[in-house]
């Protein structure tokens, strides 16, 4: 039995209780006022099917507020292509950007190919900026594309084969860089985010730890400058059911660290992210 049947049994269940209890107790008082009831079934019917359906086609969007901040995390199931404003792209070290290397595929090469095709000119602007290559891991650069712009943040390596690697900390490492690169260049609005590393990244961790690690990280980071109004992390519908991610319960986290995790300035003392 399939969950949506359930849900549909269940449902219809509770209609028909909810009317037998109403004509119950309004027969214990008035047999006319039973008769009337009984007459009005369909309303009951219709708002069960108005609840089915709401049941069987979930909230999309959630959004929770930060204590003490003017800034919010959303958690949004979509396209982060078809979501507005600025968007996290996960790199390698050497921000190698030719289609020939980087999968079509990927988050960067779907970036590169809707906003900036010409990779040739994208990997000069890059060399200029960072002339010394490999970089750090957490190294971003701004990428201003046709329309979109883009952050492009070193999470992974390259080896000989042109193939990314990259484990949970040197992911760690690269979320605490990229909010201070955040912090000091970009302009203040939403920040559209995806599950960093766990596609062609290859990080072994699964997506509800890469995810829990994305907010606990950017929670800290905005401990002494909020320099975003909106944190919109964007999972994929197909990794909530091809990786069984369990959402309610990442939800009740995000609710629960935005809700309780108390940020204090520097001159009291890093604000740290509460680890649930």
């Amino acid at each position: 039995m399939t969950k949506k049947f359930k849900i549909i049994i269940s449902e219809i269940l509770h209609i028909f209780g909810a009317l037998w209890l109403f004509v119950e107790i309004s027969s214990f008082f008035s047999e006319p006022i039973s008769k009337t009831i009984k007459s009005f079934w369909w309303s009951f019917l219709i708002v069960g099917i108005g609840i089915i359906i709401i049941r069987l086609f979930p909230k999309k969007k959630f959004t929770f507020p930060i204590l003490d901040r003017d800034c919010r995390i959303e958690v949004v199931l979509g396209d982060i292509f078809k979501q507005e404003g600025s968007m996290i792209v996960g790199s390698n070290t050497i921000f190698e950007v030719n289609s020939n290397i980087i999968s079509l595929e990927s988050i960067q090469g779907q970036f590169c190919e809707r906003y900036y095709k010409d990779t040739s000119a994208l990997k000069n602007i890059i060399k200029k900026e960072y002339p010394n290559l490999p970089v750090e891991f957490g190294t971003t650069v701004r990428v201003k594309g046709t329309g979109r712009t883009g952050y492009f943040c070193a999470i992974a390596e390259l080896n000989q084969s042109n193939v990314a690697k990259s484990n949970f900390g040197n992911l760690q490492k690269s979320l605490g860089v990229l909010w201070e690169y955040i912090s000091s260049n970009s302009e203040k609005g939403t920040i559209n985010i995806p599950i960093i590393g766990s596609g062609f990244s290859r990080i072994s961790e699964k997506r509800e730890v890469i995810v829990r690690e994305i907010v606990r990280s950017f929670i800290a980071g905005i401990t002494d400058h909020c320099f975003s109004d909106c944190l919109r992390i964007v999972i994929h519908p197909k990794d909530i059911k091809k990786h069984t991610f369990n959402l309610e319960e990442f939800l009740e986290f995000v609710g629960y660290i935005t809700k309780f995790t108390v940020l204090t300035s520097a001159t009291q003392g890093k604000g740290q992210a509460l680890n649930t």
